[in-house]
């Protein structure tokens, strides 16, 4: 029995088992409503995959002949194969397979026609995320994987499509995929290969297989030079600050999520801006200590309590007081709200001027309203993009008396969810998600940014999160070092 036979009959058992295992209980958010959806399988998961092309829908044509499902099939086979050939651990091949396998599941979930094109804009953190919600210990256990072994197949399909460069692609693009933890880098190095070859160029294409083959093979010690090689921040020393923008719906956890960030890098090395802190602070600045406060539902005895606590506290925002500040806010038509934006574009120019580490908390960067926050002199920062998702069922008790929003709005602020596309409907991806190979990474769009990953609550991307931080870190001494 050849090789290529052996692998196959390999991974023909090693989806078998995939597709017979049970998905944890799903929650999905349509109409303003969520709910809980239980009893499906990965076997679920592929028959939407094998339900339609995928790639090519009526007259619309994509680069990719062959449907989404044999793409998948094909690629995880040749990961397989490939990893083998690079001598990996047993499991290291089991877990190269299943990232060639997954690495597009985003793609169902962001499908839009785009002129005569189908296009999957941000289907790869939409695919990472999806990973990240479909984990369960059967999951490793049947594979043999740790929390950790996932955690690394779910942010390989959060960055592959930024993560394949040609040899002409600038040092930024490198070291965004350098600075990722050796296991991803291991993942990636074989996915490059599966995922080019298992492509069936369409005749709108530009390379034809061989060509496409050619290309992986003279460039792949190149690639796994740079993968591997010692990079640090001084070889890109235009970039001063870094810029952490936390990207997710009300309630997907971007303030908690904060805090854990500013935690593992140090206070002192973070700017944070959370729109909102500055919401509250210019109501009060418009209103400053005036206790004729008419509208029925606000008692001024009770806001003047409310604002004596955030005077006397360092400007310590209850509950309470955001309620109050919010409702004047939402009353008045938002009119203070490009003083809100300025104010908050003011303090990130300040941080990325500093060299520090800026993080920035709003749900308008994930929509066109990122324009009014993000200052030009974040061009010259390392811009890193969190995408916040939950798999877990908004509760009363968690929005009681939570930032002026109740049940019904928060649910509604949160946006559509559904089981192949953890985040909002609306978002605008092609302002957010990371510049392709197309961007020379010096004068490239300072609204996106150059790494970003999805991150939920089942926290198996914790060593991820802390490698990465531990990088930033690195990079703010850089910056302290000639400011």
């Amino acid at each position: 029995m050849s090789l290529q036979q052996s692998s196959d009959d390999i991974t023909s058992k090693l989806f078998q088992t995939l597709i017979a295992i049970s998905l944890p209980s799903q929650i999905v958010i349509e109409d303003g409503a969520q709910k809980k959806i239980d009893g499906l399988t990965w076997i679920d998961v592929f028959s939407h995959i094998k339900s339609q092309h995928w790639h090519k829908t009526g007259k619309y044509i994509c680069p990719h002949a062959e449907s989404l499902y044999d793409h998948l099939q094909t690629c995880g086979n040749l990961c397989y194969t490939k990893a083998q050939k690079e001598d990996y651990s047993s499991q290291e091949c089991i877990k190269a397979y299943l990232t060639g396998l997954l690495h597009d599941i985003g793609k169902p979930g962001t499908m839009r026609l785009a002129g005569k094109f189908t296009a999957f804009k941000g289907h790869g953190l939409v695919g990472g995320a999806m990973l990240e919600n479909f984990y369960t210990s059967e999951l490793g256990d049947a594979f043999g994987l740790t929390n950790e072994d996932w955690a690394d197949i779910s942010t390989c399909a959060d960055v592959h499509m930024c993560s394949y460069f040609p040899m002409q692609t600038s040092a930024l693009h490198k070291f965004s995929v350098n600075i990722l933890p050796a296991s991803i880098k291991k993942m990636l190095f074989i996915l490059r290969t599966g995922d080019n070859l298992a492509l069936v160029p369409d005749a709108c294409y530009p390379k034809t297989i061989e060509e496409i083959r050619d290309q992986v093979e003279s460039g792949e010690e190149v690639y796994r030079n740079t993968l591997f090689s010692e990079m640090d921040f001084s070889e890109i020393n235009k970039k001063k600050g870094v810029l952490i923008m936390l990207q997710g719906g009300s309630s997907s956890g971007k303030s908690t999520f904060a805090q854990k960030l500013m935690t593992l890098i140090g206070q002192e090395k973070c700017t944070y801006c959370a729109r909102d802190w500055y919401m509250v602070h210019e109501i009060l600045k418009s209103i400053g200590e005036r206790t004729n406060i008419t509208d029925e539902d606000i008692s001024p005895e009770l806001f003047q309590q409310c604002y004596k606590i955030y005077i006397d506290s360092e400007r310590y925002i209850s509950p309470v007081l955001y309620q109050l500040c919010y409702k004047m806010y939402i009353d008045s038509g938002k009119k203070c709200a490009p003083q809100i934006n300025k104010h908050m574009c003011d303090d990130i120019f300040t941080g990325l001027q500093r060299g520090n580490v800026v993080i920035v908390d709003t749900m308008a960067t994930m929509f066109d309203s990122i324009e009014t926050i993000i200052p030009e002199v974040a061009k010259n920062a390392y811009r890193v993009s969190f995408w916040l998702h939950r798999n877990q069922l908004i509760t009363e008790e968690e929005t009681k008396g939570r930032l002026g929003m109740d049940m019904k709005s928060q649910i509604g602020a949160h946006g559509t969810m559904t089981i192949y596309n953890p985040f909002n409907s609306t978002l605008n991806w092609s302002k957010t998600i990371s510049g392709s190979e197309k961007d020379d990474g010096e004068n490239d769009n300072y609204l996106q940014s150059h790494l970003s990953i999805s991150v939920g609550w089942t926290g198996i991307k914790n060593k991820i999160i802390a490698h990465l931080c531990g990088k930033f870190t690195e990079m703010y001494a850089y910056n302290q070092s000639w400011n």
